[in-house]
């Protein structure tokens, strides 16, 4: 049961108490979710950046809190804004490469 209102939170777009969303919209919203974790999480890996664990705890904490004491799951509708800017702060991060060793002057 848990499992299925979470699923149902993140895997669906918000429209509305009576709108039913097209199934492009409901992908390309899968598809946004993904890349954005993707992006978050790889950066956690890679990079160990605090920042981006914050972001990513307060998302977790909401959803769970969600999951657990509302009878049925809000839509993830006011944590994606969250979720896609830390994606693509993370994504931003991978990009950058590796950082360089400061160069000591000789002599």
């Amino acid at each position: 049961m848990t499992a299925g209102k979470v699923w149902r939170m993140w895997a669906f777009p918000f429209r509305g108490t009576f709108h039913r969303a097209r199934g492009s919209t409901i992908w390309l919203h899968r598809v946004l979710v993904a890349v954005a974790l993707t992006g978050l999480l790889a950066a956690l890996v890679r990079r160990r950046a605090p920042l981006l664990g914050i972001a990513l705890l307060a998302i977790g904490i909401t959803t769970a809190v969600d999951v657990a004491f509302v009878a049925e799951a809000r839509h993830a509708f006011r944590l994606l804004p969250a979720l896609v800017a830390a994606g693509a702060a993370g994504w931003a991060l991978l990009a950058r490469g590796r950082p360089r060793a400061p160069e000591t002057p000789e002599g």
